[in-house]
């Protein structure tokens, strides 16, 4: 199941293209244009991995095509771009075949139009692309992979599910938890440390 549709235009100088809506695919005769309204950065949002594939079209038929895994992400001053973070098959005439590790498919405007959306891969393996990979969703139906660093959670902020290491976990708790947590305990809080430095010129005051 495929979700979102967008026309895109590869830069020369990069493996990034930049995206925009559908509106105009049906112009272009692209056989997907009257099934599909949503651009997929409204499906997929921004700086989240996803399963996209990228399509090449001459005389209505594709000539051209890669699926991989990548992210969108905004670029100055308004546009949206892909990033093709990782390759994963290209299209041989035939069949989606594996593609060669740090290759990627030449796309260039000069064969009528290229279209982007998302797809699901056909089996689980081919979904766990990477090492310490999880798999989530951003939307219903559109899987979506979270490489863990190592040190981290895994949780959502801001909008999107990600690796989360010790200093956004204290942002997710925020100092004030933490110090009121302190501050209610009652118990014995033993420091082992060999020298308390007081920094400001504060106050250390002792009920005892």
């Amino acid at each position: 199941m495929i979700k979102g549709l967008s026309q895109g235009f590869p830069y020369s100088d990069s493996r990034d293209v930049r995206i925009c809506g559908p509106e105009h695919l049906k112009e272009l005769g692209d056989p997907n244009a009257d099934h599909f309204t949503d651009c997929i950065s409204a499906e997929v949002g921004l700086n989240q991995n996803f399963f996209y594939q990228i399509n090449q079209y001459k005389a209505g038929s594709i000539c051209k095509a890669e699926r991989g895994v990548g992210f969108l992400y905004k670029k100055k001053p308004a546009s949206i771009c892909l990033t093709r973070y990782k390759p994963l098959h290209y299209w041989d005439s035939y069949q989606f075949t594996p593609i060669v590790p740090g290759r990627q498919v030449d796309f260039n405007l000069r064969e009528t139009h290229i279209t982007i959306t998302t797809y699901k891969p056909d089996k689980y393996h081919e979904a766990l692309q990477g090492d310490h990979v999880v798999m989530c969703s951003s939307t219903s139906q559109t899987p979506t992979p979270v490489e863990l660093s190592n040190k981290t959670l895994l949780g959502r902020l801001d909008g999107r599910i990600q690796s989360i290491d010790s200093d956004e976990l204290l942002e997710i708790v925020g100092q004030e938890k933490l110090i009121g947590a302190i501050a209610k305990h009652e118990g014995a809080i033993e420091l082992r440390t060999r020298v308390l430095n007081l920094v400001n010129n504060g106050l250390l005051s002792l009920s005892s």
